[in-house]
């Protein structure tokens, strides 16, 4: 019975634990590569910094006079849900600081002229065909937007962690009923 418990319990967590669609998300090749950068890009850069405390790559986010756009095209399942995830972080507030996050064509986050530290976002979003643009469109002209650990993972349905459920838990009851005939 401790095996099959074992069982379970290693293959729960993987229902959550998805790799990223999202290439490069973060920036961990000290570059932009596998992102499409348009619009007005002045001031768009990968640095090394911290997040959170860690050490690591981020993209710095700051065109004057204009917005730019940070893009990638995923390949997604109509009707699937996934989870969005990105780190954001910004130092100065200016009335013409702004920066939304897109998945599909449709906008799921933004934020107006506000100073903050690192805060960590999180969204539900679903997807309504084969290919979803992520995109997050960004204008900071007295600083710049940190942004790190962008993510995109699929969201199980929650049918089949009951389907993997009811068959572990027969699996368990075939097991006991034979423990039982071999003892008997």
């Amino acid at each position: 019975m401790r095996e099959w418990m074992a069982v379970l319990m290693m293959a729960m967590p993987g229902w959550t634990l998805a790799a990223s669609m999202v290439v490069n998300g973060d920036f961990a090749s000290g570059s932009f590569s596998g992102w499409t950068l348009s619009g007005n890009t002045s001031y768009s850069a990968v640095s090394p910094g911290r997040v959170f405390g860690h050490k690591q790559y981020l993209a710095l986010l700051g065109p004057s006079g204009g917005t730019g756009t940070l893009a990638q095209q995923l390949n997604t399942i109509p009707g699937q849900h996934y989870r969005l995830s990105f780190d954001l972080k910004s130092l100065l507030a200016a009335p013409t600081e702004f920066l939304s996050a897109s998945f599909g064509g449709q906008t799921v986050f933004q934020r107006h002229d506000a100073a903050f530290g690192w805060e960590h976002f999180s969204f539900d979003v679903e997807s309504m065909g084969a290919q979803s643009l992520l995109s997050f469109t960004y204008r900071d002209d007295p600083g710049f937007f940190h942004l790190a650990n962008i993510s995109v993972t699929p969201v199980p349905e929650p049918e089949a962690a009951v389907l993997l459920g009811l068959g572990l838990a027969g699996a368990l009851l075939a097991r006991r009923r034979k423990g039982r005939i071999m003892a008997g």
